[in-house]
């Protein structure tokens, strides 16, 4: 029995993430056949990548010649970091754990997470609603209803849920606070969202959602000096950021939230 207790505590501790590995298949072979060539080649892929991997809120552990390997806070930001067309990919996956293991909370948490990115809010809702369900220990359970309903246009009710995620498992306070503070600035508590989200960054400042929080919120309340400071940081970690890019793969139900997004970034200098 205590045995049992002590694996449950431990799960309900652990991050959901991913861990990716990518290198250029016969790099080597080439570099011999025209090095010049391939060392622009090289030049281009590592940009792409990174690019690809701040959009998706990945962090660069490590890069090996042409290999990368890369730590993602979600498998859905993983899967989809290559191209939004797989998107359809996880979400198969994600349908055939649940069918292997409908019990399993985890399972739901990941189908809610890929039916929020296919902006499909109330399956999403019914997902990780299903996850508390069977753990209500379940700490990533919590922050993932809350941000599926931050996307959802329900920041209100997300505060709580987010709040307790992170009293479950305070290990992970960096990863739910970024959630925390969007809430936050949802609900116009713009001073408590600017702390939540100083506090994530302290731990990884290279994440380019909070950075993008700050931006809004600073262009909001006519921090114009801050406001470019934080789309400094943004263009630090994702060079070639595209307002357009963001538009299109932000999970948000609502057009006018956004918009009113957006036109925060464009007020902080973003194109």
């Amino acid at each position: 029995m205590e045995e049992n207790a002590r694996n449950s505590a431990q799960a309900e501790t652990r991050k959901l993430a991913a861990i990716m590995f990518t290198d250029i298949v016969g790099f080597s072979r080439q570099m011999g056949a025209d090095e010049t060539r391939m060392l622009r080649v090289l030049e281009v892929h590592n940009q792409v990548t990174q690019q690809a991997v701040a959009e998706h809120h990945g962090h660069v552990i490590k890069t090996m010649g042409d290999a990368f390997l890369v730590d993602f806070p979600s498998v859905v930001n993983a899967v989809w970091s290559g191209s939004p067309q797989t998107l359809e990919r996880a979400f198969e996956l994600a349908q055939k754990a649940v069918a292997l293991d409908d019990s399993l909370p985890v399972a739901h948490v990941v189908l809610g997470d890929v039916y929020q990115w296919k902006k499909q809010h109330e399956h999403a809702i019914v997902e990780a609603e299903r996850a508390i369900t069977l753990n209500s220990n379940c700490a990533i359970c919590y922050a993932e209803l809350g941000q599926i309903l931050n996307a959802a246009g329900q920041p209100e009710e997300a505060i709580g849920l987010i709040e307790k995620g992170m009293r479950l498992d305070p290990q992970t306070t960096a990863l739910y606070a970024a959630i925390l503070g969007r809430a936050y600035r949802l609900t116009g508590r713009y001073e408590e969202a600017i702390a939540t989200l100083k506090k994530t960054l302290s731990f990884d400042s290279d994440r380019p959602g909070p950075h993008a929080e700050l931006a809004v919120i600073y262009s909001e309340l006519g921090r114009e000096e801050e406001a470019r400071a934080e789309a400094a940081e943004i263009l630090r970690i994702i060079p070639n950021f595209s307002l357009e890019v963001w538009r299109q793969r932000l999970p948000t139900k609502d057009p006018a939230d956004i918009e009113r997004f957006l036109d925060g970034l464009r007020k902080a200098g973003l194109k």
